[in-house]
């Protein structure tokens, strides 16, 4: 099986079904009142099994949402969903692109050499005459994943403040543009998530190099989703070095003494 990469199309994925692992990764911002383990349940790929980062594999002791649990509670859950160090695995989500990468990032800082977003996520795949299963996955006997963290993946408060000051490293902040222009980190660059999108799929590589120049980049959010969506779009632009904060915003907004800006009038 040749692998695609980052970013795996619907018709790949009918082809190979059988071959990879696939996650349905849905979440959704409490305000649109959908949830996605419930939506999961209704309808998901067939052999797809729920890839909860928001209430399970998460860092359970964090005061943020959604943060990374530590290498050793990671390669558990990975373990307990079936994951081999050689498996391919494909995520995606029921909201076109948009919290899927968070999963896909979570298992490419771990040293996952396989994974991959479905572009357009379950839409993608219905569109391309995929079908939709609501029957239980049952448990796997479990995998061999071992964890073995990658220093550019996640990165914390203090390491972005390092970061601020020195020359060649860009801060991507991927929050909407009223909320970056109300408060954001010094020097932040604004590249809200929606412009590198088109319909629920990922614009081209070509197109997405506009967006990225050269510099080792720092991605951010509101608390670590859409900031994935950023890191997806740099790698496929060709982007060497990208990190992700992990709190992003939900942490940096909240500490009073740490540094901010507004571009409001």
């Amino acid at each position: 099986m040749e692998w695609l990469g980052d970013l795996i199309e619907a018709k790949w994925l009918k082809d190979h079904h059988g071959e990879v692992l696939i996650f349905d990764a849905t979440w959704f911002l409490p305000k649109v009142g959908r949830n996605g383990r419930q939506e999961y349940e209704a309808q998901h790929l067939p052999s797809a099994r729920f890839f909860d980062y928001d209430q399970v594999i998460r860092d359970p002791d964090s005061p943020y949402p959604r943060t990374m649990p530590g290498p050793e509670a990671f390669q558990d859950a990975m373990r307990s969903l079936g994951v081999n160090n050689d498996s391919a695995v494909v995520v995606y989500d029921n909201n076109g692109l948009f919290s899927s990468p968070r999963a896909w990032w979570m298992m490419r800082s771990m040293g996952l050499q396989r994974v991959g977003v479905l572009n357009g996520g379950l839409t993608a795949w219905a569109e391309e005459g995929g079908e939709l299963s609501g029957d239980v996955v049952p448990s796997p006997n479990g995998g061999d994943f071992s964890s073995r963290p990658q220093a550019e993946g996640f990165v914390n408060a203090e390491t972005v403040l390092q970061r601020l000051s020195l020359s060649g490293e860009r801060i991507l902040d991927a929050r909407s543009r009223d909320r970056y222009e109300a408060a954001h980190m010094p020097g932040a660059e604004n590249l809200p998530y929606t412009e590198l999108l088109d319909q629920g799929r990922m614009i081209s590589p070509g197109a997405l190099k506009s967006f990225f120049q050269e510099g080792n980049l720092t991605c951010s959010c509101g608390s670590g989703v859409t900031a994935c969506i950023v890191a997806l779009a740099a790698k496929r632009a060709g982007v060497p070095h990208v990190s992700v904060y992990d709190a992003s915003w939900s942490q940096w907004g909240a500490e009073e003494n740490w540094p901010k800006e507004s571009s409001e009038a």
